[in-house]
């Protein structure tokens, strides 16, 4: 009898807290659709740096390459704090 008391608490703890066991497909994509967009914008960054380098533009391709290298920094740290949280919860990436 106790033992049912317990689960019922902890059902009704998630159900407050809004969470849930299982992985949210939705908010799942969103998170990978962001972490891509911040990638994908590095990479257009770094193609202006080199377009710009080739032609002669010097301070567009050094502005535009610091844009793409802080962009790719933040994605690194983004995924690297996303994958220790999935590997703290038990899940698989």
């Amino acid at each position: 009898m106790v033992n049912v008391q317990m689960r019922f608490d902890a059902g009704r703890a998630d159900r407050l807290l809004n969470r849930t066991t299982e992985r949210n497909p939705d908010t799942m994509r969103r998170a990978g659709l962001e972490e891509k967009k911040m990638l994908y914008y590095a990479l257009v960054f770094f193609i202006i740096a080199v377009i710009a380098g080739l032609l002669g533009f010097g301070v567009i391709a050094s502005a535009a390459a610091g844009i793409a290298k802080i962009l790719f920094f933040v994605f690194l740290v983004l995924f690297i704090v996303t994958l220790i949280g999935h590997a703290s919860r038990g899940r698989t990436v």
